[in-house]
């Protein structure tokens, strides 16, 4: 929790806390993001289900984890799969499955050692 600079911290009750403004510090790095990678929320949520899951999935799956309608899943899903970021395949009942691709998984769920976010200073 963040309260005021020198104020007792209210989840150790010992030391003090300070507010500390990351804003500044990583200005560059978030100005850096190139715009073709920024996802709506929606396909961020598809992604994420996708990943989660980690198996070929249909749109009503998807649309019931994110309390969307599986039309919706599937118009955002064609438009992922477009950008390579979702491989949609008919399975043998005819039916549209999503899975997520190599090129999603390594964008948007790899992480390496400098996405940990430096906030400086200890806890409590």
């Amino acid at each position: 929790m963040i309260v005021a600079d020198g104020r007792q911290c209210p989840t150790c009750k010992t030391g003090t806390c300070a507010v500390t403004n990351l804003s500044r510090k990583y200005e560059s790095l978030l100005n850096s993001v190139a715009p073709d990678l920024l996802l709506p929320p929606t396909e961020l949520g598809i992604l994420q289900t996708l990943e989660t899951e980690r198996r070929a999935m249909y749109a009503g799956e998807i649309a019931a984890e994110l309390d969307k309608s599986y039309q919706l899943v599937g118009r955002r899903g064609k438009t992922l799969a477009e950008r390579g970021l979702v491989q949609r395949d008919v399975n043998d009942q005819g039916r549209r499955t999503f899975q997520i691709t190599p090129l999603a998984e390594a964008g948007y769920f790899s992480q390496t050692a400098g996405d940990a976010l430096d906030i400086g200073g200890g806890v409590g």
